[in-house]
């Protein structure tokens, strides 16, 4: 730069700036969330009202028994609460059931719960229920799960197998 010679100064008109630069933010950051919120898979995290309906383990066809209502509480660090109101059951002999679950890919995830059957009553022996799930989301809110129920009476001897499908809906 020669400091002898006088600089000129171009002078250029001033765009509006700042309201383009806004606007643009605004729909980097609409498209952001709107691919974050599409690449999302459904959770069972929460608490879900299930009806769960006995089935013929050989031919899945429904049982001729009233529906079994539950609660069950997936936690998001992956273990589940659930508590039922099966009336198969004498008052007190079921405890609530602990359980693990794990997504294993696209909307399909895989629960297990074990509940203990504290004395011998009717068809339950004294012993634990181990109950396997696969759950599909129909949507965010909704599931349908079908799986066995095992029972295993106080020398681990399995002793008899349930069957049942079941609805899940998201409580709000």
């Amino acid at each position: 730069m020669n400091p002898t010679k006088a600089s000129t100064v171009i002078n250029l008109p001033v765009l509006p700036t700042r309201p383009i630069a806004l606007c643009l933010g605004l729909v980097m950051l609409l498209l952001g969330l709107a691919s974050t919120v599409s690449a999302q898979p459904m959770s069972l995290h929460g608490v879900w009202a299930v009806t769960i309906s006995p089935r013929n383990c050989a031919t899945n066809q429904p049982l001729p028994v009233p529906p079994v209502r539950t609660l069950l509480t997936f936690h998001g660090d992956g273990t589940s609460t659930e508590s039922v109101s099966a009336t198969g059951f004498a008052t007190g002999q079921r405890a609530i059931g602990h359980g693990r679950w794990v997504h294993t890919g696209g909307t399909t995830f895989v629960e297990r719960t074990v509940a203990m059957i504290l004395f011998d009553a009717g068809l339950y022996q004294a012993g634990w229920q181990l109950i396997t799930r696969t759950i599909t989301m129909t949507d965010a809110n909704n599931y349908t799960s079908s799986g066995p129920s095992d029972f295993y009476n106080l020398n681990r001897q399995l002793y008899f197998t349930a069957c049942a499908s079941a609805v899940g809906e998201r409580v709000q």
